[in-house]
């Protein structure tokens, strides 16, 4: 195969368009991460069927990409190359396409022609345990080490190495196109085992929704920089406040973050003796009985939580200390600070912020969100900083609600639309109870069922209480909450826990046998399969009870996946708006004001999707202005 380097942006034209309507792997080096303010320095090619691999490089280091207008030159010029030659249908391969596209600029129209591969894709869909980094899956799924190779061949000085802008231009584009040599292995290797294992279709649809996802960090969600401004400096005062009332009750100042001097503070300084774990035995190491669900207890040796015991759990449950609501206040004024910090610095020029949403970055195979993290935005309630059942809430004031920061664009609204009681639907299809099943065709609050059916009608009063005895014990089967854990969330003894659960046994009889029977198919196979065909793998016995919790969350995630292609098909084809966030059961579209309603209408029929398990699955809609104001 030919390798061709430092080419001009003629003889770059003239080799993709001998790789269009082939299958070709592209690479991109850049000078930073984020697409909206860093630039692309190479572009490495790798293409077999035309007998052709390469690389276009701006050919120097590069200094201060903001001011270098060769580069910013450079970069245009390759990127409309790249759209102009690569024809509909070529097959593009790239090891975490996202990035290489955005770094590509390519619009959406080009890249949803493209068949796009992803290989990072690939392998969390044959084993989501594994490393995704291109240096360690060609360590272990190739036997090779060439990128290693690559990179010690990079300057010795540590900075510069992980600057790939200010390698000289040789060292560098041997380093891109070893990359894309790499991918297309990797691509060889696992396109036929995925067809084995009956994941093909799940990975052509896992592409298609990489697409969607792309263009909607593309899109962005608009932030309001006055009011997060006023936030970060409430949320400082409160801050300083917080923490000058620590060192008054202490009597000194010391670095609270540091867990070490937190724990001599609240435990040695004011004469408070740390928490002893009420299943403690001998020993010193941390060890659980390998059994199901509530049959499983943790039990921690030597008698400790932990070295320090300053989690806000155990500060406010186990010990009650006096001063736990102070120090858990405190932590969450501070992490909310650093929160609109962050902000502040991935907002592009028109104040949006494009997050990162992760298909491999779970091992269920839900859809996580980084910089920032828009799944855990806090809104306007939150919970007392216990983990009781009956804790109520406080209503935050206006700048812990963060949510206030993320705005519909002008002229725009915000639709959301959210699922009711997904997980628990998803456990009732799964384990195929008939009474869960009857709730779920009813079209009923779950939980409200379960109670009636578990404890029977006692009024509003008690049954408000059995709703949460219920919902405590559903989702504790789907996480695998110990039996210790469930004494303390309903607040009972063991045998008044224990008489409970087996109330709820009783009330629906499939949903025991269903959980040994998960962890029985992944002790004989060693992995478990979701509806939509996903596999989760699992060798170790004890963790293997994490496999109704996968079956459940990452069967949720496919069906939102499926919901969100689905609606995006539809806005794009009727013009009427653009999803900006997937929130594990909830989709967030932005549309014009005078199409909120019609929006919203549609949203809650499609994402119902009832042809998928001949159950629709319920759905709430919420309109507004900002995220926190729906």
């Amino acid at each position: 195969m030919k390798t061709l380097s430092n080419l001009t942006t003629k003889e770059f034209r003239d080799v993709l368009l001998q790789c269009s309507g082939k299958t070709v792997v592209l690479d991109t080096e850049t000078t930073g991460l984020y697409w909206w303010e860093a630039h692309l320095t190479t572009v490495g090619f790798h293409c077999p069927a035309a007998d052709i691999e390469g690389t276009i490089d701006i050919g120097r280091p590069v200094e201060n990409a903001e001011t270098d207008e060769e580069l910013h030159k450079f970069e245009k010029q390759v990127r409309a190359i790249i759209k102009e030659c690569l024809a509909p249908g070529t097959i593009v391969i790239m090891h975490n396409a996202k990035f290489d596209m955005s770094f590509m600029g390519v619009a959406t129209s080009n890249c949803y022609d493209w068949r796009i591969m992803d290989t990072a894709v690939m392998i969390h869909l044959w084993d989501s345990r594994e490393d995704k980094s291109l240096e360690k899956a060609e360590r272990k799924f190739l036997g090779t080490n060439s990128k290693r190779a690559h990179i010690e061949e990079a300057p010795a000085d540590r900075k510069i190495r992980k600057k790939v802008w200010l390698w000289d231009p040789k060292v560098r584009q041997d380093y891109c196109v070893n990359d894309a040599r790499v991918t297309y292995q990797l691509a060889e290797a696992f396109a036929p085992m995925l067809k084995q294992e009956g994941l093909w279709k799940l990975f052509e649809k896992d592409m298609r929704y990489l697409k969607l996802i792309y263009k909607v960090e593309h899109y962005g969600w608009m932030t309001d920089p006055v009011y997060i401004g006023k936030s970060s400096l409430a949320l400082e005062e409160h801050r300083k406040d917080l923490e000058e009332r620590l060192f008054d009750a202490i009597g000194y100042e010391f670095n609270w973050r540091s867990s070490k001097q937190l724990s001599k503070a609240l435990y040695e300084d004011m004469g408070i003796a740390r928490p002893i774990n009420p299943f403690a035995s001998e020993g010193k190491n941390k060890s659980y009985k390998t059994k199901l669900g509530f049959e499983r207890v943790q039990e921690l040796k030597g008698g400790m939580y932990n070295s320090t015991m300053t989690s806000t759990f155990l500060l406010m449950e186990k010990v009650h200390h006096p001063l736990g609501e102070l120090i858990a206040a405190l932590r969450e004024a501070d992490k909310l600070a650093k929160q609109l910090k962050l902000w502040r610095t991935l907002m592009d020029q028109d104040y949006v912020i494009h997050s990162n949403f992760n298909l491999t970055g779970t091992r269920t195979g839900r859809l996580s969100s980084s910089k920032p993290n828009l799944a855990n935005i806090p809104s306007d309630v939150r919970g007392r900083f216990t983990q009781g059942v009956f804790s109520g809430g406080t209503t935050r004031t206006e700048e812990y609600n963060l949510r206030k920061g993320y705005i519909a664009r002008p002229g725009m609204k915000l639709v959301s639309v959210d699922y009711k009681q997904m997980e628990m639907r998803m456990f009732g299809i799964d384990s195929k109870d008939p009474y869960m099943i009857e709730a779920l065709t009813s079209g009923v609050d779950i939980h409200l069922y379960i109670a009636h059916k578990v404890w029977g009608k006692c009024g509003d009063k008690e049954d408000k209480i059995h709703r949460e005895w219920s919902k405590t014990i559903g989702f504790g089967l789907i996480y695998g909450m110990t039996t210790g854990a469930l004494e303390h969330k309903l607040g009972m003894t063991r045998e008044q826990s224990q008489k409970v659960v087996n109330d709820y046994w009783g009330a629906f009889p499939r949903i025991r046998p269903w959980l040994f029977d998960t962890v029985n198919t992944c002790k004989q196979y060693g992995y478990l399969r979701y509806w939509s065909g996903r596999i989760w793998r699992e060798e170790t016995e004890m963790f293997m009870y994490k496999g109704a919790n996968a079956k459940i969350q990452g069967g949720c995630a496919d069906l939102l996946s499926i919901a969100a292609l689905r609606l995006d098909e539809w806005l794009t084809a009727n013009k009427l708006g653009n999803i900006i966030s997937f929130v594990y059961d909830e989709l967030i579209v932005e549309c014009k004001e005078e199409d909120q309603y019609r929006v919203a209408d549609k949203m809650l029929e499609l994402m119902q999707v009832p042809d998928l398990f001949g159950i629709p699955f319920l759905t709430d809609a919420k309109i507004g202005d900002s995220y926190g104001t729906l």
